[in-house]
């Protein structure tokens, strides 16, 4: 099977962007995270996506004709990337756009917060614990407010994902090589039935974006 998606939803500092990145090299897919994303709104002349979704919005604040106009971009430039396949995904919900896709292998990475405090500290090489668990909680609160506005997905419900790793215990060459192997098993089984990604019905113009985007950010 080609046209594949890998979606991948995580935690802060469970290491999803490396272990992103090492997938789609893997596979030969395109990598795409909000860098591209950013690069699609820009040309549609929206708000900057660190702006939406950063701010934690009230109900009237989401229902607010530039922020409705900004979640419905957002719901279709993910479907657009799904539907051109061969690739990873990293966070922005997009595992909320494909809810049971046959072609789509939803992943989520999570870790003991206690992992993720040390990752953050050395990142910043700080020995504040205090300070550091207080951020990655905000961020946690963030990232799951974000998914729980835009797409009504609960990040902690197993069953919205296929596969869930702990990078707490699974090193990141090992979960590479399950979320791979996963992919490579889905395409020996999969039916032709169901929904697919590449069958989305996609605008034209949205495509244009999308893929000028892609190469703006490869380039």
């Amino acid at each position: 099977m080609n046209m594949a998606v890998i979606t991948i939803s995580r935690e802060p500092f469970s290491g999803g962007s490396t272990l992103g990145q090492a997938i789609a090299t893997t596979l030969g897919y395109r990598f795409v995270d909000k860098k591209v994303m950013a690069k699609v709104f820009q040309q549609y002349g929206l708000i900057s996506f660190d702006d939406f979704y950063n701010s934690p919005l009230s109900f009237w604040e989401l229902v607010d004709e530039t922020n409705f106009d900004y979640m419905q971009t957002l719901r279709k430039v993910i479907a657009t990337i799904g539907s051109l396949g061969n690739v990873v995904i990293l966070g922005r919900g997009s595992f909320a756009v494909f809810p049971g896709f046959a072609d789509v292998l939803n992943v989520r990475l999570w870790a003991p917060l206690d992992v993720r405090v040390d990752r953050y500290l050395e990142q910043i090489s700080s020995d504040d614990r205090i300070r550091a668990e207080k951020e990655v909680a905000r961020l946690d609160h963030i990232r799951e407010s974000f998914v729980s506005r835009c797409f009504r997905g609960n990040v902690e419900r197993a069953n919205a994902f296929d596969l869930v790793i702990n990078t707490g215990k699974v090193r990141e060459a090992v979960a590479r090589d399950m979320i791979v192997e996963a992919l490579r098993d889905l395409e020996r089984t999969l039916r032709p039935i169901g929904l697919f990604a590449r069958d989305l019905e996609i605008d034209t113009v949205m495509k244009d974006a999308v893929e000028k985007a892609l190469e703006m950010v490869s380039a």
